[in-house]
């Protein structure tokens, strides 16, 4: 799948969108700047002819860091016509072969050709040499794998297609220290089918379709670009990226084979989702959303179906990328689940005469707290290094249970509260940090949930007792029917407490 992805490579310099007057030359040395800013390189033959521009024999190529490898993608022939008004149309023919080659570790070496092709695809630049933009739009454009060569050894086949239909966009293309590239963009439905086996081994077809997206990007590159064994610094010099997308409807099919048997089938689907995420100096950030997402798999080694959908999914994270030794850092995990329903086939599994609550569930953890680190998370010699001889990477100074929330069977579980963490001190608590901090929860319905399961034999009888005498110790009645309280006390002693009693 590698090889037909990285050929999108070339699909954005047919789609990559910039501003006073500019010529043919300007707008190919933007596209040589851009590619080098990713670390690949382009190169051509150049024929002028009157105010047309061609270049043939396309390639771009690239080495992959760490020596996993090299890529080099060849093509044919696109134009750029110089308009009177001094902008530049950027013409590509209706059909162009891509011949893609991967040379890769072990002496493994892998071609493929794929087919491009477009209707209606316009793509003008216009602006200055320094700051081009690109206005592009196309009704269609598909991408269809041709024939794949793997290495010796493989007995491979594989098929796939990628299209994309109501293509529009524009992006900026702006030189100066660093390289800056700019996108908006809209497509109206993407869809992808993609099938391999491998004889004697595994196999996969995947299918995907989504309704629309729209999107937002910004990369900030070195001009001299990519360098992946200093990559660390270059975030610090400046390098970002930056992304934000809206999709409708989001449908995948997969079916997994192996040895020629199906071993499991998905389908998942999603009624609209939004993601803003973020790589830069600050570290890594990230906020989804998803609508209605649906669930249902097969899987051989199941007894049973595994089918179920949420509400909404929603997930906020940080959390730091490059060592500050001045001050701690940000972290936030914040993740929730709203109404959550499983499969009545489920269900029936353990509770087939329905007394417990089948009411959705819905589940909310929100933490937020600082950290050191004391590497580079991009240093990927000092990851190694940090693996190799199993050294502490970071350390968690405080964390603040902003909001836990858990209610299902129609039960309810919350609770708040905050730690700070001597990392000095490993001995209190076995080799744990020693917190401070206290946390409240509170429990509804506890009682006729321990009723209800064992009314379908899930608890015996002769167990409710200590269940009950269990969790008295750690919990005082509330002030309404079938409620507890536990508000749990950690000081820097090691001593704990349990609504004021001490139990450690």
């Amino acid at each position: 799948m590698s090889h037909l992805l990285k050929t999108t490579a070339l699909i954005s310099l047919m789609a990559t969108p910039t501003f006073a007057e500019v010529n043919a030359l300007n707008v190919w040395d933007i596209f040589t700047a851009q590619y080098k800013s990713m670390g690949l390189k382009i190169e051509a033959t150049q024929i002028r002819e009157a105010n047309t521009l061609k270049l043939q024999d396309i390639k771009i190529s690239g080495q992959f860091p760490f020596d996993w490898g090299s890529i080099t993608i060849t093509t044919t022939e696109f134009s750029m016509l110089e308009n009177a008004d001094g902008t530049v149309a950027v013409q590509f023919p209706e059909n162009m072969p891509l011949a893609v080659a991967l040379s890769l570790p072990d002496d493994l070496f892998i071609t493929a050709t794929l087919d491009y092709s477009h209707k209606g695809y316009k793509l003008l630049a216009s602006g200055d040499p320094d700051n081009i933009r690109l206005d592009y739009s196309a009704d269609l454009i598909e991408l269809i794998l041709t024939d794949i060569k793997p290495p010796e050894q493989k007995d491979l086949t594989a098929a796939g297609k990628l299209s994309m239909s109501g293509i529009s966009g524009v992006t900026t293309l702006q030189t100066g220290e660093m390289l800056t590239a700019s996108q908006t963009y809209s497509v109206d439905k993407t869809g992808m089918d993609w099938d391999y086996s491998i004889k004697g081994s595994a196999g996969s077809k995947t299918f995907l379709e989504i309704q629309y997206l729209d999107g937002k990007n910004e990369i900030v590159l070195p001009n001299t670009g990519l360098d992946f064994a200093n990559i660390a610094d270059q975030f610090r010099n400046g390098v970002s990226i930056k992304t934000a997308y809206t999709s409708g409807t989001y449908i995948t099919k997969a079916t997994n084979s192996l040895n020629g048997k199906t071993v499991m089938e998905q389908d998942i689907s999603v009624d609209k989702s939004d993601t803003i995420m973020s790589l830069a100096q600050d570290g890594f950030k990230m906020k989804a959303t998803a609508d209605n997402y649906l669930v249902d798999a097969t899987v051989k080694e199941f007894p049973f179906p595994i089918r179920g959908k949420t509400g909404r999914f929603f997930g906020d994270f940080q959390f730091p990328l490059l060592k500050n030794d001045a001050q701690d850092q940000d972290i936030v995990y914040n993740f929730s689940m709203d109404d959550f329903t499983m499969d009545p086939e489920i269900w029936a599994l353990f509770d087939q005469k329905e007394i417990l609550n089948r009411n959705p569930a819905s589940f909310t953890l929100n933490l937020s707290g600082k950290a050191k680190l004391f590497y580079d998370l991009l240093d990927f010699e000092a990851m190694k290094k940090v693996g190799e001889e199993k050294l502490k990477f970071g350390e968690i100074s405080s964390v603040r249970i902003n909001r836990l929330a858990f209610s299902a069977v129609n039960t309810e579980l919350t609770g708040t509260g905050a730690f700070n963490f001597n990392n000095d001190d490993l001995e209190t608590f076995g080799g744990m940090p020693a917190p401070d901090g206290s946390i409240l929860f509170k429990l509804s319905g506890l009682d006729g949930l321990i009723d209800s399961l064992t009314e379908i034999g899930l608890i015996a009888d002769d167990d409710i007792m200590g269940i009950r005498m269990g969790i008295m110790l750690m919990a005082v009645t509330g002030d309404k029917d079938d409620t507890l309280v536990s508000d749990i006390k950690i000081t820097p002693d090691g001593q704990i407490s349990a609504n004021g009693k001490r139990i450690k």
